[in-house]
């Protein structure tokens, strides 16, 4: 019979390394899954930080593009108001010597109509008809 204790022992023995065995091999899988996880969950950080950077220089380079076009029509605005503001003191100008030259026509048919009713014969000047 000590052969067969020894015997069984042996398969328990050899039972009890093939479980280590087995379990020591499931761990070194679970591990190795882990890892490719890690593996592929870190491409796709990268990934994503990548089409973020990418994202990023669109959002900046759309907002340079709005920001030039605002810049562009703030300078035509700008441009406008100035070039009406001079377009508006010619007018003033041009519309003050207008009633100047009004103002002194009507001086001299104020004058030769003081000189009619005066029944004065006399030549008016020739600076009163605006000669």
């Amino acid at each position: 019979m000590v052969p067969e204790r020894k015997g069984s022992l042996d398969a328990e023995e050899q039972v009890g390394k093939a479980h280590a065995r087995a379990s020591e091999l499931e761990k070194q899988a679970t591990i190795e899954a882990q890892q490719k996880e890690k593996e592929a969950l870190q491409a796709r950080a990268n990934e994503a930080e990548k089409k973020i950077k990418e994202l990023g220089l669109t959002i900046e380079k759309v907002l340079e593009s709005a920001l030039d076009a605002q810049s562009l029509w703030l300078h035509l605005y700008v441009d406008k108001c100035i070039s009406l503001y001079f377009r508006h003191r010619l007018l003033d100008k041009l519309l003050n010597k207008r009633r100047k030259e009004a103002e002194d026509r009507a001086r001299v048919v104020d004058v030769q109509a003081d000189f009619q009713q005066a029944g004065l014969n006399v030549d008016t000047p020739a600076w009163m008809h605006g000669e």
